[in-house]
């Protein structure tokens, strides 16, 4: 399995998921993160690396 499958479900579950209220995904492909914003101002990064 390749890190970008890996990515790809993981965007789908942050985006999909009805218990955040998401007001923003940015991925960045090339650091393998994607930067979360909720709709109260928080903001979290989720990083994605092979082991």
């Amino acid at each position: 399995m390749d890190i970008d499958y890996i990515k790809d479900i993981l965007f789908d579950l942050i985006n999909e998921s009805n218990d955040l209220d998401i007001s923003k995904i940015d991925a960045n492909d090339k650091e393998g993160s994607f930067q979360i914003t909720l709709a109260d101002g928080s903001c979290f990064l989720v990083r994605c690396e092979k082991a």
